[in-house]
């Protein structure tokens, strides 16, 4: 009997454990998605045409507006910072009041942003700049 007991505590001992070691783990933000730039430094940004849309794919690989022109790269995201080896972006001469947008993401994109979630949207941090995104479309694949 002690030993039925003994083996039930130690079945029932290893199947917790694994349960604490997840609620121990961070949770790693999900940013795969459609995004679409609604405010610089918590400042709200009126809607442009074109849209300031970000799209991240599940390896992280980046494309957008960044003003008038398109910005793309494959990003790597360890720690929460979102990092680029070779970050691209097309070269249209933009209107200034696109180019004050494009000038500011660029920088965010190019300076390693730490990412996070609030409230549902997607914040990048980096050199003193805050981007904050909204979900536009909810990838299918989530």
């Amino acid at each position: 009997m002690r030993l039925v007991l003994l083996s039930l505590l130690l079945v029932l001992a290893g199947c917790q454990a694994p349960a604490s070691n997840q609620a121990s783990q961070p949770k790693v933000p999900t940013f795969y998605n459609h995004w679409e730039l609604f405010a610089i430094d918590a400042v709200k940004v009126p809607r442009l045409k074109p849209a300031q849309r970000l799209d991240v794919d599940r390896n992280y690989m980046v494309s957008g507006m960044a003003g008038c022109n398109r910005v793309f790269g494959q990003g790597k995201f360890e720690a929460g910072v979102l990092t680029f080896e070779n970050l691209s972006t097309t070269m249209k001469i933009c209107p200034a009041e696109l180019d004050r947008y494009e000038q500011s993401i660029t920088e965010v994109l190019s300076n390693d942003p730490k990412v996070t979630m609030y409230r549902g949207d997607l914040v990048l941090r980096a050199n003193h700049r805050v981007l904050q995104y909204r979900l536009v479309k909810e990838t299918s694949s989530q």
